[in-house]
């Protein structure tokens, strides 16, 4: 565990943390998403960022955005078999997903594990301050910036927290199948782990969403 500073630079690389405890903070920790007027040069990701089956992890002040390779996520949150705890993803820029993966759905922030062979759980997440934009582009996919699977806890909070982002264009993929900005899915695929034990506050905005907030 620990803390890793990144400077302004451009990965290509994807980044996928194995270790429980690190905090990742690139040069705009600290700065909401959509504050310009005081965000300096950016840290960018061009793959996404991978939380993979650890708990106590902090992304902080990023710019994750796809270039030549399509992406189907910015963020993805992976629990696995196991029970996760305290991710925090805030102070991001995450914009530009278009890659559905045969899936026909591209996200922002994504948390997941397969509930048909896993048994995971996620709790104590906190989705903060981030700017989330443009996924699922040109209507290719549908898009959902925020969704959070396998969410446990007693009451609301527990499992996750959502505030103060800005959501906006998201794609939609045809009627059936509208841009969401945030979407609580606690058995997603069919799995019985989880509940929706969420709390969305109303800070939150959207702009150009079908369905701001899906349960």
């Amino acid at each position: 565990g620990g803390e890793v500073n990144v400077g302004s630079v451009e990965f290509e690389e994807q980044v996928k943390i194995e270790v429980k405890n690190l905090s990742l903070k690139g040069p705009n920790s600290g700065t909401a998403g959509d504050d310009s007027d005081n965000r300096s040069d950016e840290a960018t990701l061009r793959k996404k960022g991978i939380v993979n089956r650890v708990s106590g992890v902090t992304i902080d002040g990023f710019k994750i955005a796809e270039d030549d390779t399509p992406l189907t996520s910015g963020v993805s949150i992976r629990s696995g078999s196991n029970d996760i705890d305290s991710i925090t993803v805030k102070n991001n820029i995450i914009s530009g997903m278009s890659d559905s993966n045969s899936s026909d759905f591209t996200f922002g922030i994504l948390s997941f594990d397969n509930p048909k062979t896993n048994a995971g759980t996620l709790s104590n997440a906190t989705v903060r301050d981030n700017k989330i934009s443009d996924i699922g582009v040109d209507n290719s996919t549908q898009g959902v910036a925020v969704s959070l699977e396998a969410l446990t806890g007693s009451s609301a909070g527990d499992g996750a927290i959502i505030e103060n982002n800005s959501i906006s264009d998201i794609s939609t993929l045809d009627q059936s199948s509208p841009g969401t900005g945030i979407a609580l899915r606690p058995n997603f695929g069919g799995g019985s782990n989880g509940n929706s034990a969420a709390r969305v506050t109303d800070d939150n905005s959207f702009k150009n969403v079908d369905i701001s907030v899906s349960h």
